[in-house]
Order: C-alpha cells, then sequence, then structure tokens
C-alpha cells in the first residue's frame, strides 16, 4: 500500500521559504486563541493603573516631605 504525501509529511513542507504557513504543531488550525478579552481583565487593568498612579502619589509625597523636615 502506497502512503500519500499527506502522510509522509509533504503538508509540512509546503511554503517552505514563510515560516507563518508552515504550522506543524497545529496543521488544521483546530487550536486558536479566542480573540475576545473578558471583562474582569480589563478591570484589573484599569485597576493596576490607579494602584499605581496613588503608589507613585504616595512616594513623591512621602520623599517630599521627608526633604523638607530635614
Amino acid at each position: 500500500m502506497k502512503k500519500s504525501n499527506w502522510a509522509v509529511g509533504e503538508c509540512y513542507r509546503t511554503n517552505a521559504g514563510d515560516p507563518r504557513t508552515r504550522n506543524i504543531h497545529d496543521p488544521h488550525n483546530q487550536y486558536v486563541w479566542a480573540d475576545a478579552e473578558p471583562v474582569w481583565l480589563k478591570t484589573l487593568q484599569v485597576l493596576g493603573v490607579v494602584a499605581g498612579a496613588v503608589s507613585m502619589f504616595t512616594l513623591f509625597w512621602v520623599i517630599t516631605t521627608l526633604v523638607f523636615v530635614l
């Protein structure tokens, strides 16, 4: 029984110059990343920015207070 080119691995050798077209781990694109981001992720990002801004303000306030007191 003769093997087809697909069974030998010919599907991986198509367009060898472009690595984006050679998907040897998932040749049928069965496993793809979801495009939508969950709402809780955006909420955590906003909370992180707010926490960073508050901490920077507090740090500068403490440094300024120490410089003028001492």
